[in-house]
């Protein structure tokens, strides 16, 4: 399967790669990663952790290895994945390395990886360095490394910047906050705190032990929900383990679906920034009706982050981001999905329009279904797809990094993932019953197909 990595279950993609290994096999994988990127890349480099058990070691095994290199590492400790980006993308230090499964479950974790100018490497170059590890046999040295936490500062002196010159204020309004246990704890809420906002904060500590699922969804925030209602918040957020991911619950504690907090990022930001925006192709269609609204030009990339900034790039855009993520992405701050970013553009849509659930509300006319097909590591993904293509040979199929079928009432997104062994069935249409219908129809053709 396209992104898989052969090696003892890594998987390697666009956003860098991911593992289950023990805490024992992986300081000596990520010391040889560590090896390996010293090697490959030479500067100095900031590297940041989320809050994992297996977390802190790793980044320690794979600073030693780096330093056993000759170049220069500061760790940064725990904080949010775009705080690595921000750094790197200011020319603080040549590259980034966050050590972060993301959102996956506890037991995994992984790498991402940032270039000169804070954007997330290819995945050729993190297939390489991660074949050269497995191939390596140097015995960790291990270092203890102290913690530069102090360098978040100098993200959050830039975020306060860029909100100054948009005139942009979060001054009185109430938001809760729940950082699922994850990097964005501290620093979210300080964050908001200092520019004004009143913050009720849950789900804080960032000792390695999760109190709900890490990837922020509506099944897993209902205690946001509640927090909102109880505590009469303006609105909440709830953030992954490495903070690029964020989901929004309106005035009334209900979780919104991911992609509306980007769009109403988005809506806040479109209003003081005079440029076009970006997202990938397993995008709600909503993104095409705010750009009709906003009078602005949208450009569509593939699915990955790394994808969704070379398009900014390319189209001039200033803004973007992947709807089923949350966090948006302003190139002005940092070439990265950022969750306290959009949580400070929403807390200032609220303070000039009012409550976020009119403002969202035309745009949840769309309903969303999505299926993940096991899809296994014989398989040959091009063969798959070009044969379900032929299977609906009379729908009209674009080629991304996958096929999107557009029908009359909807369309339908099929394409592997790149962090897990699946192939991913994601389907839009005006109707729940539709949507499901959609995903249905292409989950159970891909099935048949792969038996």
């Amino acid at each position: 399967m396209s992104g898989d990595n052969s090696y003892a279950g890594v998987i390697t993609s666009w956003s860098g790669l991911r593992t289950k290994m023990d805490v024992k096999d992986g300081i000596k994988f990520f010391f040889r990663l560590g090896v390996s990127i010293g090697k490959k890349l030479e500067g100095d480099f900031f590297l940041g952790h989320d809050t994992r058990k297996s977390s802190a070691p790793f980044a320690d095994a794979l600073a030693s290895g780096l330093a056993s290199t000759g170049m220069q590492v500061t760790v940064c400790g725990i904080c949010p994945v775009f705080v690595v980006s921000y750094l790197v993308s200011k020319r603080l230090a040549d590259f980034g390395l966050m050590v972060t499964a993301s959102h996956n479950p506890p037991e995994w974790n992984g790498l991402k990886l940032f270039g000169p100018s804070g954007v997330i490497v290819d995945g050729a170059t993190i297939s390489s360095i991660s074949s050269d590890a497995f191939k390596s046999d140097a015995t960790p040295e291990l270092k203890r490394f102290e913690r530069a936490q102090d360098m978040q500062e100098e993200y959050v002196r830039g975020l306060r910047s860029e909100l100054h010159q948009l005139r942009l204020s979060v001054k009185g309004i109430k938001v809760a906050v729940d950082a699922g246990n994850g990097a964005s704890a501290a620093l979210s809420r300080s964050t908001l705190e200092a520019a004004g906002a009143n913050v009720v904060a849950i789900n804080q500590d960032m000792d390695g032990t999760f109190h709900r699922t890490i990837e922020p969804k509506v099944e897993s925030l209902s205690r946001l929900g509640e927090t909102v209602r109880s505590s009469k918040c303006d609105f909440g957020m709830g953030y992954d383990c490495d903070g690029d991911r964020a989901v929004l619950a309106d005035e009334t504690g209900r979780v919104l679906r991911e992609d509306m907090t980007l769009l109403a990022s988005l809506r806040c930001l479109l209003d003081c920034i005079d440029t076009s925006f970006v997202v990938n192709c397993a995008s709600s269609s909503a993104f095409s009706d705010l750009a009709h609204a906003m009078g602005r030009d949208l450009f569509v990339s593939n699915v990955g982050e790394r994808n969704v900034v070379l398009k900014m790039r390319e189209k001039g855009a200033l803004l973007g981001g992947e709807g089923s993520s949350g966090g948006v992405i302003y190139s002005n701050l940092a070439a990265t999905r950022d969750g306290i970013l959009a949580t400070m553009a929403i807390a200032a849509l609220v303070r000039e329009a009012g409550p976020i659930g009119p403002i969202v509300r035309p745009y949840l006319k769309y309903h969303e279904r999505r299926v993940s097909v096991p899809f296994p590591s014989s398989a040959d993904e091009r063969k798959v797809l070009s044969s379900l293509r032929d299977t609906f040979s009379e729908v009209r199929c674009e080629e991304w990094d996958g096929l999107k079928f557009f029908e009359a009432d909807g369309w339908a997104l099929v394409r592997a993932s790149r962090t897990e062994p699946v192939i991913r069935v994601i389907a839009e249409a005006l109707s729940d019953d539709r949507a499901r219908g959609l995903a249905d129809k292409y989950s159970s053709a891909l099935r048949k197909l792969l038996r």
